[in-house]
């Protein structure tokens, strides 16, 4: 889903963008409070370590609003003298919260009956914005989760590789407003960056 939206009017409405890249939010006319609420993706899993090759899930990408209001993505699970979590990310520009690992879920490791190597979550911002604080558009941009990683031999690879991380989103809902308030649509597909 780019962007899924729902009501307008005087009577508030909700805005969701789940589709890693980056989009296009219009800002209802004459909303009351805006709040929008930034999830950043989670990092990747890995499988088993092994001692011949090692590998490490994907940070996951970092979603924002505004250019400011930012969930950073969770790092990727690591394998190398042992499994590694990934670090979560945290949350950076929110008035109302800013939280380590509120966000898009990590990817677990590829064996659950081993310790470590599971992806961070994603880090979480809230905001509240008040009447005409913000311009007509605004850019929203939504991190993709981090690949799994996989350790192998040079032989071949023997155990099943860690789970992708859940991509993050941006979800945004107002009291009040004309206009129909909401209307989106993405202005590119590609992917957001993965740092």
């Amino acid at each position: 889903v780019t962007g899924a939206s729902s009501g307008g009017g005087g009577s508030g409405g909700s805005q969701a963008f789940s589709t890693p890249g980056t989009h296009t939010f219009t800002v209802p006319a004459n909303y009351g409070t805006l709040t929008v609420t930034v999830d950043g993706a989670g990092g990747g899993g890995v499988s088993i370590k092994n001692s011949a090759g090692y590998g490490s899930g994907v940070n996951g990408g970092n979603s924002v609003f505004n250019g400011t209001v930012k969930g950073h993505g969770g790092a990727g699970g690591s394998a190398s003298d042992k499994l590694y979590d990934g670090a979560p990310g945290n949350g950076t520009g929110g008035t109302v919260s800013n939280t380590t690992g509120g966000g898009g879920a990590g990817g677990l490791a590829g064996l659950s009956s081993i310790t470590g190597g599971n992806g961070g979550a994603g880090g979480q911002a809230v905001s509240n914005y008040k009447t005409n604080s913000l311009p007509a558009t605004v850019t929203v941009i939504v991190g993709r989760g981090g690949t799994a990683g996989e350790s192998c031999y040079p032989s071949g690879c023997y155990a099943p590789p860690g789970q992708p991380g859940a991509n993050g989103s941006v979800t945004i809902t107002w009291t009040g407003g004309s206009g129909g308030g909401g209307s989106s649509g993405p202005t590119a597909t590609c992917p957001a960056t993965l740092t």
